[in-house]
């Protein structure tokens, strides 16, 4: 990570990574997989986000009955945030039993 020390990862091990990252940085995570045929390797850029900073949103589908709602989410703000890849109908949102959905990014 950010380029850092290496380790190795056995199929069916888990690890943690961002515990001693403030909120808000910005870090490159480069992954190597190896098996008898080839090699890959691929980088990935994270943000790393408050756990506070959290969006619900809810939908009252109790009037409509629709059954399945979707969150469809775009950032306008031209931030590089998080946003919906964009593809219709969206996210599906959770059906909570009482009439209502919920989506949470």
């Amino acid at each position: 990570m950010n380029g850092g020390k290496s380790f190795k990862v056995k199929n069916g091990d888990t690890f943690k990574i961002g515990d001693d990252i403030e909120d808000g940085t910005i870090f490159e995570v480069e992954m190597k997989a190896t098996n008898a045929e080839e090699t890959l390797e691929k980088s990935f850029t994270f943000k790393k986000r408050n756990r506070d900073d959290v969006t619900h949103i809810y939908f009252d589908d109790s009037q409509y009955n629709w059954g399945q709602v979707y969150a469809y989410i775009y950032d306008e703000s031209g931030s590089g945030g998080k946003t919906n890849d964009l593809t219709i109908p969206g996210d599906n949102q959770i059906f909570d039993g009482s009439g209502w959905t919920a989506y949470t990014e």
